[in-house]
């Protein structure tokens, strides 16, 4: 058996710190930064879907090349019925590889913790299911529960490789991250059940094509327990040097194997930045529900961005 365990943006580079913890140390000109996401999955197949809503924010402190931060993420399913909440402090230091070709490597830990919680009278089972008529609240379920909430530390660990420099024309990057690296225990029946180890490792480049264009094409691969899933996308990011409150507009498109397929589309004003995109489901999910998918929306603020613009892979 496959599954997913946990929840993922369309557009993953949206949500940095949820798929590298390295990623926090790389902006060592701005004062900090702030992300908050909100997903709308699957609404028109389930009662409420799965929401996905994420903040997170970080600050360098550029004498020392660290960077604190906190990630906060929430997930609730069937109008809550079903919800995981984590809370992880965030600690990252960021090293010069290479002076000369400005290559910097950053590592990055995450440290806190998450509670699983469920609803057992939103839930329905097998056993509440008669012949010939079919569901019945009322006939009551054998199913026993020793708690419906558990709460365990988590940890998660990062490295990202970078090239940071606003005068060349290519700038690749490169990570690897684990999350749950303890394999915690959340069992709700007093059975042992381990939450799956989350490898990741993803990279790409950002080519500047012109003055006014540039062209990030990435990638990311997964590992979760038996589940592995790939991503490939592409970025196409347009600057506006003449308008100072508007520095630039962004497409992409990405394609999740064998799941779905997602476009966005953002744009900067200001220090604010705005990412909409909209996911298709192309699983066999949607040939039982046509028109299955999913809506992202994200804002990201940094205060006195500087350089930080001239990397763009998140």
């Amino acid at each position: 058996m496959e599954a997913q365990e946990d929840a993922q943006m369309s557009l993953y580079t949206s949500s940095p710190l949820e798929i590298n913890p390295a990623t926090i140390g790389y902006f060592q000109s701005a004062k900090y930064r702030l992300w908050l996401n909100h997903r709308d999955q699957w609404s028109n197949l389930l009662t409420r879907g799965m929401i996905t809503e994420t903040v997170s924010f970080d600050m360098p402190i550029p004498k020392k090349n660290v960077a604190l931060g906190v990630l906060i993420n929430n997930n609730s399913s069937l109008k809550g019925t079903m919800n995981d909440l984590s809370a992880m402090a965030c600690v990252g230091y960021t090293g010069i590889l290479s002076k000369k070709s400005h290559q910097y490597l950053s590592f990055g830990l995450q440290a806190g913790i998450k509670q699983k919680s469920f609803d057992p009278n939103k839930l329905s089972f097998n056993d509440q299911y008669i012949d010939g008529i079919g569901y019945s609240p009322d006939n009551p379920s054998h199913e026993t529960f020793s708690k419906s909430s558990v709460l365990y530390p988590d940890f998660n660990a990062g490295l990202l490789w970078f090239v940071k420099d606003r005068w060349k024309r290519s700038k690749p990057w490169f990570g690897i991250s684990g999350y749950h690296l303890t394999n915690p225990d959340e069992s709700f029946t007093g059975y042992q059940s381990r939450l799956p180890r989350k490898l990741i490792a993803y990279g790409g480049f950002e080519y500047i094509a012109s003055r006014n264009t540039s062209m990030i094409p990435q990638f990311l691969v997964a590992q979760q327990g038996n589940f592995i899933q790939g991503s490939i996308g592409y970025l196409l990011s347009f600057n506006n040097f003449r308008n100072k409150n508007v520095s630039s507009f962004e497409l992409g498109a990405f394609y999740r194997t064998t799941d779905a397929v997602a476009l966005s589309g953002g744009f900067e004003f200001l220090d604010f930045k705005f990412i909409f995109s909209y996911e298709y489901t192309i699983s066999t999910l949607n040939q039982s529900k046509p028109g299955t998918g999913s809506i992202d929306f994200t804002i990201r603020y940094i205060r006195d961005g500087g350089d930080n613009r001239s990397v763009k892979f998140y």
